[in-house]
């Protein structure tokens, strides 16, 4: 029903930029192909269910999906379902990831426009978007306070047709 299709990472660190404190951010965005029409709650348990959601993100992606530790960033992924998501307006989705960026401090004008560029190609406008919120207090993991410590931000973007779904993950160590 869902078929992995590519990761993109984007290390803000890497835009000619490096953090005062010596932190780590990048944004993660990985596209899937939906096999069938379905409705936007069908497509996001797709999503949830693919082994590719499965990860950590205490670590860089493989090559291959690495299923079993069964956690999503800080959570348990067991504690995460469609109903967890919050359908929100792109402009939301698009801000809380640039001031998310900005956490670290101002960046230079050329990583602010490769950083808006690579967030409006993650959440395409004609894309419908859906935020998972914080939910820590509890769905957190054993080891969840080590991903995310200014935060684990994440929406996914849905098409129209609901044929492509991009699962966009902000965070830090």
């Amino acid at each position: 029903m869902i078929r992995f299709e590519n990761d993109r990472i984007i290390h803000i660190e890497d835009l000619n930029f490096s953090f005062p404190s010596g932190d780590y951010r990048w944004m993660d965005v990985r596209r899937f192909e939906l096999n069938e029409r379905m409705t936007q709650l069908d497509a996001l348990a797709c999503l949830i269910s693919s082994p590719w959601y499965d990860h950590g993100y205490d670590s860089p992606t493989s090559p291959i999906p690495d299923p079993g530790r069964r956690v999503h960033g800080p959570y348990r992924l067991e504690a995460i379902r469609s109903s967890s998501f919050l359908s929100v307006a792109r402009g939301r989705a698009v801000t809380a990831l640039i001031e998310w960026a900005h956490l670290g401090g101002q960046l230079p004008a050329s990583t602010s426009v490769e950083l808006d560029r690579f967030i409006k190609t993650a959440l395409p406008e004609n894309f419908d978007c859906w935020e998972l919120p914080d939910i820590r207090a509890t769905a957190e993991h054993e080891w969840g306070q080590a991903v995310g410590v200014d935060g684990f931000i994440e929406f996914v973007a849905l098409s129209p047709t609901r044929e492509t779904s991009h699962l966009v993950v902000a965070t830090d160590d």
